[in-house]
């Protein structure tokens, strides 16, 4: 779910591989359009394995992407509660009932101009 901004409210679920960008691409499942510093084509969740593991890439962003406020630079494995930042869009990540994985966005992180 989307805690603040002008998707508020919003709850986004992955499907086995979901692509996040700010451009309206067809291959691009969530479209963060609100925030400037998000690629067009931006970064991509995939969900791999019998224990439903979540895998983040960078996908050569400009501004790229990171996990607990580290830059990643390869596919790297997701954990519940890890936060996930893509322009000043973060994302926490919360387990589903179903075991798969959810996020949650906000906009506008306080320290980054």
């Amino acid at each position: 779910m989307i805690l603040n901004g002008l998707e508020e409210g919003r709850i986004m679920s992955l499907n086995n591989s979901t692509q996040i960008g700010r451009r309206a691409d067809p291959n691009n499942q969530v479209i963060l359009a609100h925030d400037n510093r998000i690629s067009g084509i931006h970064a991509r969740i995939t969900i791999t394995g019998s224990e439903q593991e979540a895998i983040l890439e960078d996908l050569n962003s400009r501004y790229g992407t990171l996990v607990n406020a580290k830059q990643i630079k390869q596919p790297t494995p997701l954990n519940i509660a890890d936060t996930i930042q893509l322009g000043v869009t973060l994302l926490y990540v919360l387990p589903e009932p179903d075991a798969k994985v959810e996020f949650l966005a906000t906009q506008s992180i306080s320290n980054i101009q």
